[in-house]
């Protein structure tokens, strides 16, 4: 089960898993989980909410803002945040945390989709992401062993990198107006690298950690975006 004392211990000096990682009861360490992270995204929310504003000017949340696109088709928004995103995220951030070619492959494929569609079309985003795919694959099975040893002797850098990066991509869930308010950025997402901390630790110690973390993150979009647009239909 998950442990908050195993979890600081982990955070001290994270250690990759060369070891057996540990048998959980799945349903109920997600939900242990949910509610750790709610409880820990309440306290954040609370400081923030009474302290920021006091000397700063709070840049507008656009999380639960609908794209245009959207607008008539509400179900597969929900069914975008709620599942796609959350599975895209966990590959991105926890999947090559447990060094295997294929899960470097998905990772790395996965990041090169993203910027593709950034800055291309969907087109050429689809055709990069099987290519890229095989190839990352090829070169991470060819060079596998010493891979392995690189993501043994760096992984507290590996962990900590992927996990504030999942947070701080939660800077973009912002729209800004001033330039002082990139510094309070990375505090509004606090709970969002916490989130990354936790399921990043799941994920390397535990069976089955990256369905864990996956179910993880789906509970608490699907949760958050449930209790949101139940509100916005009430206001209507």
């Amino acid at each position: 089960m998950f442990s908050i004392t195993d979890f600081i211990n982990f955070l001290q000096n994270p250690l990759y898993p060369f070891f057996e990682r540990k048998s959980t009861p799945f349903l109920s360490i997600i939900f242990k989980i949910y509610f750790l992270l709610l409880l820990f995204t309440g306290l954040i929310g609370v400081l923030c909410t009474i302290l920021i504003p006091s000397s700063f000017t709070l840049p507008v949340d656009t999380t639960f803002e609908i794209p245009a696109s959207f607008k008539e088709d509400l179900w597969s928004f929900f069914l975008l945040a709620s599942f796609i995103v959350p599975l895209i995220e966990e590959i991105l951030f926890r999947l090559s945390l447990v060094f295997e070619p294929l899960n470097l492959a998905l990772s790395g494929a996965t990041f090169f989709y993203l910027v593709f569609r950034l800055f291309s079309n969907r087109f050429i985003s689809l055709v990069s992401f099987p290519l890229l795919l095989i190839i990352f694959f090829r070169i991470a099975s060819k060079y596998k062993f010493e891979i392995t040893i690189f993501w043994g002797k760096n992984f507290k850098y590996i962990f900590y990198f992927l996990s504030i990066s999942f947070g701080l991509l939660h800077m973009s869930n912002y729209r800004y107006f001033e330039f002082t308010q990139y510094f309070i950025a990375p505090i509004l997402v606090l709970p969002q690298i916490i989130m990354g901390l936790v399921l990043s630790f799941t994920r390397v110690t535990y069976k089955r950690g990256f369905l864990i973390g996956l179910s993880t993150h789906i509970v608490t979009n699907f949760i958050t975006l449930s209790l949101f647009m139940l509100h916005s239909s009430g206001k209507t």
